[in-house]
């Protein structure tokens, strides 16, 4: 009975921690995707682009 007992604790301890550990990972992930969401919008803001008809996309840098 006793060992039963350990086994359920064990059981219960280990899905703690994996959904631990799922909860960090979603949290570094999202915090990675607004990191790069940021860097391409600065990145974004710093050029002027338009399309020609041909469907080209022509960018030049903006001056300060």
């Amino acid at each position: 009975m006793k060992e039963a007992t350990g086994e359920g604790s064990m059981t219960i301890v280990t899905i703690v921690i994996i959904v631990a550990l799922a909860a960090a990972a979603a949290i570094v992930v999202g915090i990675m995707a607004s990191k790069a969401k940021q860097g391409a919008n600065d990145a974004d803001a710093a050029y002027n682009c338009s399309q020609d008809t041909n469907g080209n996309i022509n960018c030049t840098k903006k001056t300060s």
